[in-house]
């Protein structure tokens, strides 16, 4: 069953809301030429998400693609369910919609690319709260760590605890529908580490355990909208099968689609 569209709605209305002091129920119902009343019916599952209006919706509340076609399978799916038909098995979902969508104010979590990688270390079973254990795992320094850990805790995406730390939300992804500095800043930053990775590491032992690969192809632009995405939900795929059962190790996944060609920008 997935997730009730309204819950879904009502969830990146709320999200909105605290991204954008100055976002309320009025303003959504003004920007969508509705009442605020017939939003709020809307809002609580009394009244059904206008499938026509979910692009509008979209923009309004700045949902990016995998969001909002998260949203129209769930719509879609109540309104077959209404009708006795059951497509669940039809609809499946890909794995980027568990992953729940960073707000813009938390993209300064990327610079530097430890702090991501301190979050998700904090989940691995030896984990350890020591600074020069952390710092030693990830090669950077025990000062670079105590920072890090000083802002993540700041910024309410860790919490400590008894033994450690814990990752205040299993799984967060960043805007696909925009560039921005500090997203381009962050993919640089790991292209690098990939960079020596290959350069540098070069035994069969290393070779086993990456996969750094890609295919260059003459292409038809019409078609990139549609590969992004199954580029998109293959990587979260992925990453849902390298976080099977206990981990201990850390990987970062990267994909890279760009034309050969000059172009304009």
């Amino acid at each position: 069953m997935s997730t009730n569209a309204a819950q879904l709605l009502l969830t990146y209305f709320e999200r909105k809301k605290k991204s954008r002091s100055g976002f309320s129920l009025r303003g959504f119902a003004k920007s969508m030429r509705m009442s605020p009343s017939f939003v709020s019916n809307i809002l609580n599952g009394k009244k059904t998400i206008p499938l026509a209006r979910l692009t509008e919706i979209g923009k309004i509340l700045e949902l990016d693609d995998v969001s909002l076609d998260r949203l129209k399978r769930a719509l879609i799916e109540e309104t077959f369910q209404e009708h006795g038909i059951d497509i669940e098995k039809t609809l499946q979902s890909s794995a980027v919609e568990k992953y729940e969508l960073a707000p813009k104010s938390q993209f300064s979590v990327l610079t530097p690319w430890y702090n991501v990688a301190i979050m998700d270390l904090s989940t691995c079973v030896q984990f350890q709260k020591d600074p020069l254990w952390i710092a030693q795992q990830l090669q950077i320094s025990k000062y670079q760590v105590e920072q890090s850990l000083k802002f993540l805790l700041s910024q309410g995406l860790l919490k400590e605890t008894k033994n450690g730390y814990k990752k205040v939300t299993d799984k967060i992804r960043l805007s696909l529908n925009e560039s921005h500095q500090e997203i381009r800043g962050y993919h640089a930053q790991m292209m690098e580490k990939a960079k020596a990775e290959l350069l540098s590491k070069t035994s069969k032992k290393s070779f086993d355990r990456r996969e750094i690969s890609g295919i260059t192809i003459a292409s038809n632009p019409k078609n990139i909208a549609k590969a992004r995405q199954r580029l998109i939900a293959a990587l979260h795929d992925v990453g849902e099968i390298l976080g099977q059962g206990e981990c201990t190790d850390l990987f970062q996944i990267n994909t890279q689609m760009f034309s050969l060609l000059k172009s304009e920008d």
